[in-house]
């Protein structure tokens, strides 16, 4: 499982880089992701989970400096579907760390979490490019990326509100703690800012 998600984040890591091919902008999330991942290895978030949440800042900011230097940038939307696609696979991972008393519930198909049905949704679109133009979807594209932003914005604040960190708020029966541990602290910290940052390039 550590290594199946691991190798998902690498290659949700080189859609987008592929695609925005920026090396600013690949630099800094390479860079960013090295570091969190060696922390994580040295079990630094285990020890004082409160470091995640000076960490997500971090993260906020590289991804909003990522927008700001690739907003005026044009993209292949078959390229940034793939990496939505990814999301299918994750939840199945996220759903065995749930099994497995590492994230609550509500964090899982099960609960609140809709996204595995934002990247189904992203197979179907991808299929229809195929057959009609994407001038012709532009409405439901646009209609499955707002809610697709939705779905990740949840499921971020979830997983943060139920992480053994200062500001959470529940689920302390069985708590969000895969994400203090290598390769899951790279789910916030890498695979959804990408996932975030590929809906506002779409």
């Amino acid at each position: 499982m550590d290594i199946t998600f691991l190798l998902i984040a690498i290659l949700a890591l080189f859609l987008f880089s592929y695609e925005i091919k920026d090396a600013k902008s690949i630099m800094l999330l390479a860079i960013w992701s090295s570091i969190v991942a060696f922390l994580g290895l040295k079990g630094v978030f285990v020890e004082k989970p409160h470091f995640l949440a000076i960490v997500l800042v971090g993260t906020t900011l590289i991804c909003l400096t990522i927008i700001q230097l690739l907003k005026n940038r044009r993209f292949n939307i078959k390229t940034l579907l793939l990496i939505h696609i990814l999301r299918i696979p994750v939840e199945f991972i996220l759903y065995k760390l749930f099994i497995s008393n590492q994230l609550p519930i509500i964090m899982t198909f099960r609960g609140y979490n809709f996204d595995i049905l934002i990247g189904l949704c992203a197979l179907l679109i991808l299929i229809g490019l195929k057959f009609f133009d994407q001038s012709k979807l532009k409405s439901i594209i646009r209609i499955w990326s707002v809610f697709g932003m939705i779905s990740l914005s949840s499921v971020l604040l979830m997983g943060i509100l139920s992480s053994p960190i200062p500001i959470q708020q529940f689920a302390f029966d069985q708590p969000n703690v895969a994400v203090l541990y290598f390769p899951f602290v790279l789910l916030p910290t890498l695979l959804v800012p990408i996932v975030f940052m590929s809906h506002i390039f779409i």
